[in-house]
């Protein structure tokens, strides 16, 4: 639709730039609804992927965050969210203080 607009002599600016909301999926793969788009911006998360990390453990603008995403390759990635953020914030629909069990994964890991 872009593309039609500027044949049609639409201006255009700031297109190398995105609006960034997030979305995820629930842990049996369905589609896990959208977020209000500071959700992933605030302390205590870690957004991550088998090649790159972007670290929210400070809060910053969810445009920086989704640049910082979008930089590093980090498009999908999983959302690795601390005790605390759960406790302070929501993540989309779901309140503060409320973590779906079948959100939780425990991994024991042997010192070496």
């Amino acid at each position: 639709m872009i593309r039609v607009g500027m044949q049609l002599g639409a201006a255009v600016d700031l297109m190398n730039e995105a609006w960034w909301l997030p979305a995820s999926m629930k842990p049996d793969g369905s589609f896990g609804g959208l977020h209000v788009p500071s959700d992933a911006g605030k302390p205590h998360l870690l957004s991550s992927t088998a090649m790159a990390s972007v670290s929210a453990m400070k809060p910053m603008p969810i445009m920086e965050f989704g640049q910082k995403m979008f930089a590093a390759h980090a498009v999908p990635a999983w959302a690795i969210i601390e005790s605390r953020h759960r406790r302070n914030y929501p993540w989309g629909s779901t309140r503060p203080g409320n973590t779906p069990e079948g959100w939780i994964e425990i991994r024991l890991y042997e010192a070496r």
